[in-house]
């Protein structure tokens, strides 16, 4: 006789703030003593804040994923987090959601970026001056949720304030 246990996958929950659904989407996570924002782009972009692609890319839909964890896979982000979407997902038709560090929308392409503080972020992206609503400390946000989760998959539930 052979007992085997089974660990069951952390679960993560991030709870997006009230807010324009044309201003970038600011989320909550609380998890076992970190604290860290998320941002992604608007519920509904306007025009003018649609990506370089065309499209709006508007955040991902409320429920659950399953994130595993990625390295080297995405040469623009060695190590970051893969939200996996796509059909039987409450978001089935995108693809290709990352959890990588970023300071403002225009830098997702649908994607999530922790960080530190939401707060208006000024520097320099692309040879442009930008001054816009963002997350501060992204780079350090994403190493501490890294090692909060021993670089792990995890679920992550989404839950509209």
């Amino acid at each position: 006789f052979r007992r085997v246990l089974f660990r069951s996958m952390t679960t993560v929950t991030m709870v997006r703030r009230r807010g324009d659904v044309v201003a970038p989407t600011i989320s909550d996570i609380n998890y076992d003593g970190l604290s860290i924002v998320v941002l992604e782009r608007p519920r509904a972009p306007a025009p003018a804040d649609y990506a370089h692609d065309g499209k709006p890319h508007p955040c991902i839909q409320p429920g659950e994923y399953d994130v595993p964890w990625t390295e080297n896979v995405y040469p623009k982000h060695p190590a970051c987090y893969h939200v996996v979407t796509g059909p039987g997902t409450p978001s089935p038709d995108r693809s290709d959601i990352l959890l990588h560090s970023a300071n403002w929308i225009r830098e997702l392409l649908g994607c999530l970026a922790p960080g530190l503080k939401a707060e208006v972020v000024e520097g320099d992206y692309e040879g442009q001056h930008v001054r816009e609503l963002g997350v501060s400390g992204s780079k350090a946000a994403l190493g501490q949720l890294l090692d909060k989760l021993c670089r792990k998959d995890f679920k992550l539930v989404i839950q509209d304030e």
